[in-house]
Parts: structure tokens; sequence; C-alpha cells
């Protein structure tokens, strides 16, 4: 669920349950894609953990910190989503589990985007300036510095307005993920958790982007680096494909956000939001899949234990059949 500006805007929440998508073909979509997903998401975390080479490649940090963000939103918000289009009321009903929920939905899923934003800027740094990162001293400095700083400031920002408010936040049981939480009611803290951390990733995911692709066609055509094209043409497909699925989820409903914050009424919108806050999902049950194809090592392991897998289910389909004829 992505942040918006005020509770003006949030009051749609409790509307979400009456999308127009029957309600058990959400449970069956969440449901189905929700298991492969998260399987998908460990199975790339525990290879890359396990293959030093994977681990230690700078390119592959901040996709593991994308998977890891992902990972709670899978485990926890949606299958709790999932209770609720089934019960059509929050269970566990307390706040501690609301606030708990509130978190992984809000802050952690924010965090992702932030993430992503860091993620494309930091492939022009690998791209075209890998001279930079020659010495562990500037790795440091460039690369490890940077992304814990993002991380950091994410998760205290949210632990803090989410789990620790300055405000009283009301839950509501009826509604999804317990309503809303209260500092959406603070226009200071509503507005800069908008520009900040929604507003300006969705700006940076897509110019850097499309300013990554451009770049690298004209260096290049200029520079003929055949080489170069074959060793990062993964990453820039990586990166592309895995800001397209943001964009194409999320940058609608930010666009949204920003004509609330900049005037437009709220009530613009609200069918669209309705639909775009459940479309939002699809980013961490798509995302493991596609980080999945731009790692061939892990890939060609996966692939192989679903062969062999397949081919047991077929031995023994034989072995069934056999006798009886």
């Amino acid at each position: 669920m992505a942040s918006e500006g005020n509770s003006s805007d949030i009051d749609l929440s409790s509307d979400i349950s009456q999308v127009s998508i029957p309600r058990f073909i959400r449970l069956a979509i969440l449901l189905v894609m929700d298991i492969p997903s998260s399987i998908c998401t460990i199975f790339i975390l525990l290879n890359i953990f396990k293959n030093r080479l994977l681990r230690e490649s700078l390119h592959n940090h901040v996709i593991i910190a994308i998977l890891l963000s992902i990972l709670p939103t899978q485990l926890i918000d949606i299958p709790f989503h999932i209770i609720y289009l089934s019960l059509d009321y929050v269970w566990p009903s307390n706040p501690i589990f609301c606030l708990f929920w509130l978190f992984i939905s809000v802050g952690i899923f924010d965090t992702t985007g932030i993430l992503m934003a860091y993620a494309t800027i930091e492939r022009h740094i690998l791209i075209f300036h890998d001279r930079w990162l020659i010495n562990k001293k500037r790795r440091i400095l460039i690369h490890y510095i940077p992304l814990y700083s993002v991380i950091i400031y994410s998760l205290i920002f949210y632990i803090y307005v989410i789990l620790f408010p300055p405000c009283l936040t009301n839950f509501d049981y009826t509604q999804p993920w317990c309503s809303y939480p209260c500092y959406y009611d603070n226009n200071i803290l509503s507005m800069y958790d908008s520009i900040v951390n929604v507003v300006l990733p969705a700006f940076i995911i897509v110019s850097f982007s499309i300013a990554l692709l451009l770049r690298f066609i004209i260096q290049r055509r200029q520079l003929n680096l055949k080489n170069k094209w074959k060793k990062y043409r993964r990453m820039i497909i990586q990166i592309t494909t895995m800001s397209s699925l943001l964009i194409i989820f999320n940058l609608p409903l930010t666009i949204l956000m920003l004509a609330h914050l900049c005037g437009l009424s709220s009530d613009v919108g609200i069918d669209f939001s309705q639909y775009a806050y459940f479309f939002t999902y699809f980013i961490p049950l798509l995302m493991p899949f596609i980080c999945l194809q731009s790692l061939p090592e892990i890939y060609r392991k996966l692939m192989k234990i679903f062969l062999n897998y397949w081919q047991k289910i077929r031995q023994q389909l034989t072995a069934t059949v056999t006798p009886m004829m």
C-alpha cells in the first residue's frame, strides 16, 4: 500500500474491499501468485548468500536489499490481506498487530521504492564510473555507506511515524490495514513523506532509468564498447525491467497523489485509487521473477530442480500405468 498525502485521500481505503473485481477473484489472484513468488524470493536470497561470487558482487547488494524488503509483504502483508478478504474484518484484531501490519504495508513498501530509486542511480556509477570503486576505501564511501544510509533512513522514519507516532492512531478492524496511520493527519509529516519518500523516488526511477538507456546507447556508439555491452547488458535489462514494474503499477497512483497535493479535489480519482491500491501488490509478487531472469546461475539451478522433479513424477506415473496394462 503506497503512502498518500492526507486522510481525505486515505478514506477510500475503507472501500477497497468494494472494488468491482469480485472478492474471490482478488483472493485467488493473491493466493495463487504469493506462494510461488515467496518461494522464488527465498530461493534467490539463499543462493546469493551461498554463492560467494554473487554475494560479493556490488551490483547484487541493492538487489538483495530489495528482495529482503518485499519478503515481509509476501509473507505477512499479503497473507493477512487474504484473511481480511475471507473474513471481511482484520484478524487478529488488536492494536499491536495493526501497527505492525501498517509498518509493513506502508513503511516497507515505500522502502522498496526508495531502494529502487537508489538502484537506478547506482547503476550509472557501476557502468560508467566503475573506476570510482577500484579500492576498498572508495567502495565503502561510494557504495556501502550510501546503501546503508538509505536503508537506515527509511526504517528510522517509518518506525517513528508508524510504530511510535506523535499522535493517536484510531484502528478500524472492518477496514484493510486497520485504516491508515495517524501521521497522515499531520500536514507536515504527510507532506514530507509524500514528496520525499514517494514522489521523489518515482521521479528518480523514471528519469535515471531513461537516462541510463540513452547514455549507454550514445557512449557505446561513440566508444564502440562491445565488451562492456556484453558485460553490462544484463545489469541494464535488470534495472530497467524492475523500474518498469514500479512505473506500471505505482506511478499512476503517485501522479494522482501529487495532483491531490497540488490542489486537486480528493474526490477525483477515488474509483481509480481503489484499483490502484490492489494492483500495487503486483510489484512484490512479480519482482522476484524479474530478478531471477537476470541471475542465470540461479535460474539454471531452479530449472534443473523443476526438471528433475518433473522427471520423477513422469517415472512414477509410468511405473503406475505399466502394471495396469
